[in-house]
């Protein structure tokens, strides 16, 4: 039981490292975002055709962002429910073992008291054991003393 624990346990850390990176990765990609949008900001220009193409361009890298901050924000939630989930099973898991380490404290004082149990047991029975010895001894002796009284 403790083994499942454990294991558990390593599972729920191993997630947890994977969301950091994926955290991280995701961190990076903002910055890539931000320094895109930043060179897609050129120099004003008069020539009406590199101003239309400019703002062609800037609207292409606007749908992109949004495109990315909406699979940024479905990720986010996603590490949320994940992180959610880690959390519940955290929680079942402590629950467990707490479970499990008051069945053992349980079980420690049951064989305790088996053993209490069986210590007096042994006593009583070798009380009964010597009772039985004299008794035999004195049944022995009260034979011999009979047989010898026939004898006579």
């Amino acid at each position: 039981c403790v083994c499942v624990w454990f294991s558990k346990l390593e599972a729920v850390q191993s997630e947890r490292s994977e969301l950091q990176q994926q955290n991280e990765k995701l961190e990076l990609h903002c910055k890539q975002m931000e320094n895109r949008m930043e060179s897609a900001v050129v120099q004003p220009t008069t020539n009406e055709e590199d101003r239309l193409d400019q703002i062609q361009k800037l609207e292409t890298t606007i749908l992109e962002l949004r495109k990315d901050t909406d699979t940024l924000s479905e990720q986010e939630q996603s590490m949320h429910r994940t992180s959610s989930t880690q959390r519940d099973r955290i929680q079942t898991l402590e629950l467990q073992n707490t479970q499990l380490q008051q069945q053992l404290s349980t079980m420690a004082n049951r064989l305790s008291e088996q053993s209490d149990t069986s210590e007096g047991l042994q006593f009583e029975l070798l009380r009964t054991q010597d009772f039985l010895h004299k008794r035999m001894k004195s049944a022995i002796h009260l034979k011999q003393e009979v047989i010898q009284l026939q004898n006579e």
